[in-house]
This record gives structure tokens, sequence and C-alpha cells, in this order.
């Protein structure tokens, strides 16, 4: 019982660094672009390299984590993590592209690995487990978000960038002791001919493999580019620079609760389709009401809160597939590898293609697309449902 309650504050405080070094720096991109004059393509690798890292870098953490072990995986990353935090410090465009190339290394290692080792060791429902790493990761993403919009124009971008360097050491230290103490089993012992055998077969070649991919590439695409867009939209309606930065906030905040309840209702009967229905009509009304509210505050606000119910409902439940649809904690990274190598790979284009269409046709055109692809996502999240798993047919 000990261990366990000490691996839950372990993915708990891990959780904590696994977004806001990616929802921080949107709040931070103008400031960005003026100190080191980058142009709008160049501020939107910011949130590109993060994509391109986690398509390049996900199949090689399973491999890894096979020969050293998950946790200790983790924590060497998450490490490279720290200081690619402390390179942006640096006030210059190399420190902040390799930097970011660095923290993309860490979180990616994290968002592979942690929903196997919880499958792996997490003992209780798996669910619950799952439950308290996407929680925590929003919550914090989304609370870092409206702390640096609050302070981005009263304190200087070198004071709030040391701030989120020690919030990495935090999760470093944080994580330390699940790589370094004898955490409980939560699945039956194999024989290495099992494990012989599973090595043999590819979730590349399996069709759940391929459309828990596909779900996963749309709601990268759609989050990250609202995530680092929505802002600059709402400023060209007539908002605020601080206006805009609250309302991203209420974004992410607002699917705190499905970050809850996903993983927990998951298994029931209805869970994937409430889920579903909650994710893609939330994100569709939303944007729409959004493109409707124009310069409204208030309209913008309830728009933000129906599109971040919706949107809180997409990575969680694409975690859940993860481990619904796979046998035991090797599967769950396989797939979990699989998913986020080929997904974010397609997903990297999102922001800079986003970016391009806002600023040279219309925001409105945007955001209608992102209202297609939540749609499409819609549908292949009920399609994955009716998987039996992904060597089961």
């Amino acid at each position: 019982m000990k261990n366990r309650t000490i691996f839950v504050w372990s993915i708990i405080l891990l959780a904590v660094n696994m977004r806001i070094p990616i929802t921080a720096v949107s709040s931070l991109i103008p400031a960005l672009q003026k100190q080191l004059g980058l142009s709008t393509s160049a501020a939107g690798m910011i949130t590109t390299i993060p994509m391109l890292t986690f398509a390049v870098a996900s199949p090689l953490f399973p491999r890894l984590a096979r020969r050293f072990g998950i946790e200790r995986v983790i924590l060497f990353f998450t490490a490279l993590l720290s200081l690619g935090m402390a390179l942006r410090i640096l006030p210059n465009a190399a420190g902040l592209f390799i930097g970011t190339f660095l923290i993309g290394l860490g979180i990616d290692s994290a968002n592979v690995l942690l929903p196997a080792s919880i499958k792996a060791h997490y003992t209780g429902v798996t669910t619950r487990g799952m439950s308290y790493y996407t929680t925590t990761m929003m919550v914090a993403g989304a609370l870092a978000t409206g702390v640096v919009g609050m302070f981005v124009e009263s304190a200087s971008l070198t004071a709030i960038q040391v701030g989120l360097f020690v919030v990495s050491l935090i999760s470093l230290i944080g994580w330390l002791p699940a790589a370094t103490v004898k955490l409980p089993d939560a699945e039956p012992e194999v024989t290495e001919q099992e494990v012989l055998a599973e090595s043999k077969r590819s979730v590349w070649t399996t069709k759940t493999g391929w459309l828990i991919t596909i779900f996963f590439s749309l709601q990268a695409i759609i989050f990250y580019s609202l995530l680092t867009w929505l802002s600059s939209a709402y400023i060209s309606f007539g908002m605020t620079t601080g206006q805009a930065s609250l309302l991203v906030t209420v974004f992410q905040l607002c699917g705190m609760p499905f970050s809850l309840i996903v993983p927990l209702i998951a298994n029931t009967k209805w869970g994937v389709q409430i889920s579903a229905a909650v994710m893609g009509g939330g994100l569709i009304v939303g944007l729409i009401l959004t493109l409707i509210a124009g310069d409204n505050y208030a309209f913008s606000m309830i728009a933000a809160i129906i599109m971040g119910l919706g949107n809180g409902v997409s990575f969680n439940l694409a975690v859940v597939f993860f481990a619904q649809k796979s046998a035991n904690h090797r599967e769950t990274a396989a797939v979990s590898g699989m998913a986020q190598s080929a997904g974010y790979l397609i997903a990297a284009v999102g922001p800079v293609l986003f970016g391009v269409i806002g600023s040279h046709l219309d925001w409105h055109v945007a955001l209608i697309l992102a209202a297609a692809f939540a749609a499409l996502m819609w549908l292949t999240g009920i399609v994955i449902h009716h998987q039996k798993g992904l060597f089961v047919h």
C-alpha cells in the first residue's frame, strides 16, 4: 500500500509538467516574437517542434523501456526536459528551439510510457490511475496558461521562464521514487515464450491500431492548433490580450471534469458513446458559437466553456483506448507509441496550417476546419468502440 501511494504521487507530480512547457508558451509567443524577431511561421514551430519530436521518438520508447525499464527511461528523459526548460531561458533562438526539442523528448517519453506504467503497476482499477494522470496534466496545463497570461505584461520573460524551469524540477524530483522503489505488479507473470510471441506481432498491422492513430491525430491537430492560435483569433475578433488569455484558460479548464469522468465511465455500457457525443458535440457547437460571438466577450465565454467540455474528452478518450484495447502493458506501450508517432507526425502540420490560414485567409476559415476535424474524430471514436482489441477479431 505504501509503494502504491508513492506511485500515485509520482504519477501526479510527473503529470504536472506534461503540458505546461507547451501550454504556457502559447501566452509567451508574442513576447518571444518581439524579443527574438520571430516570424509567424517561426513562432508556430515552437509548438510544431515538440510534435515532430513526438512523431520521430515515440516508437523508440517501448524498445528502450524493454531494455532499461519504463520508469528509468521516463526519469532520464524528464531530466532532459528540465535541461530544455533551462535552455529556453537563454535570450536567443538557438536556446529556444534546442530547448524545445529536448522538452519534446521529455514529454513524449511520459506520453508513451506512463499509460503502460500505470497498467503494469497500478493495483486497482487501471482507469482510475489514468484519471489521476490526465486530470493533473489538464489542470496544470490550463492553470499555467492563465498564470503566465496574467504575468506576461508585468513580469520579465526571463523571470517567467525561470519559474517554468522550477516546475520542471519538481516533476523530475517527484518521479524519482517511481524509478527507484519496487512497485507493485498489477499483471500476472508471463513466460519468456509469451513475450517472444508478442514481440513478433506488430500493432502497425492492426485495424484497431490505425483507427486509434487516426483518432489521436485528429485530437492532437485540434488541441494544439487551437492552443497555439485561439488567442490570436480572439484578438482579431476584437478582444484584448488579457481577455483572450482568460478565454483560452477557460477553454482548457472546462475539460477538467471529463478528465476525471471519462476514464471512470469508459468501461460502462454507454460510457464511450456518451463521451464521444460530448466530445464531438461540444467542439462543433463551441466552435460555431465562437464564430457567431465575434467580439461579444460574454457570448465567447459561453462558447469557450462548451468547446472546453468537448476538448476535455478527446485526449482522455484516446488514453482510455490505449489501455482498453490492449491486453497488457506491453501492448499499451506499443499502441501508444504507434498512435503518438504517426499521430503527431500528421498533427505537426496543424499549428503551421492554422496559422497560415488565419493570417492569410481568415480565422473563421481555420475554426470551421477545426469543427470538420471534430466531426471526423467523433465518428472514428464510435468505430473504435466496436473493435474488440488490437489482436482480437
